[in-house]
């Protein structure tokens, strides 16, 4: 009789098949919900890295106008690029904010939703940035070869620094053009291949994690 008593008390100490496939699921669903909080987590640092990075170059590049206060093209690619920075840096810290304003703790859909227009915003950040770099391309080459010592204009000439902007410029026009022509008109799995590379790994694994909890939830 002892060990009789001694297996019903350990079976009444096990769950039923029902209550363990239930606890197993709020597990699983914890477990995803954190990994997509961690993902979006270490994106959020990301930008808070590039955010960092961004001054301090602004700071080396008011310095090297300082130093250089005596050649005026020198001053002046140094505050396009350092103007350049910190616009960057107005749309990064949105960026933080909205990151770091996400509440885990909401319904799903507008939780996905909200993530959703979170890495449209990072996508289009990044294309935009990528469009238009060209426009860099002159300021920066005034720059550095100042730092190596020499001077851009009397060392390659004012008409090709000219071309060069001008160049850089008709890139971005032409990106604006394109983007703007078909933005909204095509679909198809390079655009969306495009759109998670511009906007970064973190919100995909973030937005898998999120399908991953939808598909409990129906399943629950």
């Amino acid at each position: 009789m002892e060990r009789d008593d001694l297996r019903e008390a350990w079976a009444s100490l096990q769950p039923d098949a029902p209550t363990q496939a239930a606890v197993e699921r709020a597990l699983a669903r914890r477990s995803l919900a954190r990994g997509m909080q961690t993902a979006l987590d270490r994106e959020r640092r990301r930008t808070l890295f590039e955010i960092a990075g961004n001054y301090v170059a602004v700071i080396a590049l008011g310095a090297f106008a300082a130093d250089h206060a005596h050649r005026s093209a020198d001053v002046v690619g140094a505050a396009i690029l350092a103007v350049a920075l910190i616009v960057l840096n107005v749309a990064l810290i949105g960026l933080a904010v909205a990151l770091n304003g996400i509440d885990y703790e909401m319904p799903l859909l507008p939780l996905q939703t909200s993530i959703e227009t979170i890495r449209a915003r990072r996508a289009k950040l990044t294309a935009t940035v990528l469009a238009l770099a060209p426009l860099a391309w002159a300021p920066l080459l005034v720059v550095l070869v100042s730092l190596a010592g020499g001077d851009a204009i009397a060392l390659l000439g004012r008409a090709y620094i000219a071309a060069n902007a001008a160049f850089g410029a008709a890139v971005a026009v032409a990106a604006w053009l394109l983007a703007r022509r078909y933005r909204g008109r095509v679909r198809s799995p390079w655009l969306s291949w495009a759109s998670n590379a511009l906007s970064g790994q973190a919100y995909r694994e973030a937005l898998e994690r999120l399908a991953s909890l939808e598909r409990f939830r129906e399943i629950a």
